[in-house]
């Protein structure tokens, strides 16, 4: 697995209804589906960190306190006079390949400067949804900032305090969502189990024979546990549970 291209929630439910041949309208109940499985299924045996955008507010001390799912940052903006101006952007984050992370040279707060920038990814924050926001330029030369992970707070400077900074960051995945990060080993067991619930709950919908796909579910499983370097004991009974196995 060691080069696959990191994916997330998303990815695997639009990837799982495409075989099935499923309508986009049904994302976001597939998308529940998914959130079953990793919070009832799977939760524990792995971590699942996701990317999320979070609208910080700069108190008077110029500091805007990190979400306390923060883990690192990859992008960092500044509202500034009603425009967004990137602070900074972490290049060497690696992210998955449906989240476009472009690299600017360092750019005035000019009109020539307005037709460069990065995209955030999509997002809801409390209560109002951000489909594409855009932020300017590669740097912001009239502010300087710092993170101090250990106080939880981003330091700025140069007296704009009140403005609101846009951070959008790696969590730690306290809380399960469509950019969860998904990890390759699961990828297959994750799609195979969206199918199955499909077939189990929807037979004149999709029409394939649910217990083919609990035993291809099920194997699949067996195959992820092998390729985290399980025990042996955990290897065999993941094995040995799929169905018309029996061990002797």
């Amino acid at each position: 697995m060691e080069g696959t291209p990191i994916k997330n929630s998303e990815y695997v439910v639009q990837s799982s209804l495409n075989r099935v041949k499923g309508q986009t309208a049904e994302i976001p109940r597939v998308e529940q589906i998914a959130i079953e499985w990793m919070t009832e299924v799977v939760r524990g045996t792995t971590p699942f960190p996701c990317m999320k955008v979070a609208h910080l507010k700069v108190n008077s001390l110029m500091q805007a306190a990190l979400p306390a799912d923060y883990m690192r940052y990859s992008k960092i903006a500044l509202n500034y006079g009603g425009r967004l101006i990137t602070l900074g952007l972490d290049v060497n984050m690696n992210i998955p390949t449906t989240m476009q992370a472009t690299n600017f040279e360092q750019v005035n707060n000019d009109e020539a400067s307005t037709n460069q920038g990065v995209f955030f990814i999509n997002h809801t924050w409390r209560g109002t949804y951000y489909p594409a926001l855009f932020a300017l330029g590669g740097g912001f030369n009239q502010a300087y900032y710092r993170i101090d992970p250990t106080n939880t707070f981003i330091q700025l400077s140069n007296g704009i305090d009140g403005s609101d900074v846009v951070l959008e960051y790696l969590s730690t995945g306290i809380d399960v969502n469509s950019q969860t990060l998904v990890p390759p080993y699961y990828l297959e067991p994750m799609r195979n189990y969206i199918i199955w619930q499909l077939a189990e709950f929807e037979p004149q919908k999709y029409p394939v024979n649910p217990q083919n796909r609990e035993r291809i579910y099920t194997e699949s499983m067996a195959e992820a546990a092998m390729a985290q370097g399980n025990t042996i004991d955990e290897i065999l009974d993941a094995y040995y549970s799929a169905p018309g196995l029996k061990l002797r």
